[in-house]
Formats: structure tokens, sequence, C-alpha cells
């Protein structure tokens, strides 16, 4: 009785060995890619913390809660949003100036096209 082997042969040996090295590199890359990150975080933290002649180079910018505004919107009563209220007025004496500059029935016109635009209410 002849005893059978078997051989593990891989019909593609160039194959294998080169997607091993590309898995390799793009794990070489991912890790540099986190030192790199690592690296930025650091000086980020360093140049906040960092203080030259009494003088604090925080690059962050402190403010008072009363001046705190989040995409052009005021977030608390103060300064702010009274800011934001006067700019809101000098707009609507503007449009009521002009809306009063042209004639009645352009007004009209202008309303109807104003509210053919807008989105009917749903109740």
């Amino acid at each position: 009785m002849e005893m059978l082997t078997y051989k593990l042969v891989y019909k593609r040996p160039l194959i294998v060995i080169i997607s091993f090295i590309v898995n390799i590199i793009i794990i070489l890359i991912l890790i540099i890619i986190i030192i790199i990150i690592i690296i930025i975080i650091i000086i980020i933290i360093y140049l906040g913390y960092t203080t030259e002649g009494g003088k604090n180079n925080n690059i962050f910018i402190q403010i008072e809660i009363g001046y705190s505004m989040y995409l052009g919107a005021p977030l608390l009563p103060g300064s702010a949003l009274d800011k934001a209220w006067d700019k809101r007025c000098e707009d609507i004496e503007r449009a009521s100036d002009r809306l009063n500059a042209i004639r009645p029935n352009v007004q009209d016109a202008l309303i109807l096209l104003k509210s053919s635009f807008s989105a009917q209410k749903c109740s």
C-alpha cells in the first residue's frame, strides 16, 4: 500500500507575497498617519499653553458671555443680542422705506410674487 503524501503547493506564490507586502505597507502608512496626528495634537496643545513674557499665547479667544454667538446667532441675552436686534430693525426700516417708495399696484404685485414662492401653512 502506497502512502499518499500531500504537499501544500501555492499555485501563485508571487501574488501571495505581493499581497502580504501590500498589507504591511498599508499598516505602516496608517501607523505613520496616526503618529503625525498625535504630533499635530501635541503641537496644538503646546501652543495653547505656552507663555512668553507674561503674555498668554492661547489659541482660544476668551470673550464675555454676553458677546457669545454661534453661526451669527446670539446664544444668550446681552450685547450680541442687542446688536442682532439693531441689525434686524435697520433691515426692516430700510425695507419699509423702499416699499413706500414704490407705487401701490407694484406693492400688490410684489406681495403676490412673494406669497407664490412661500410654502403653505399646514395646520
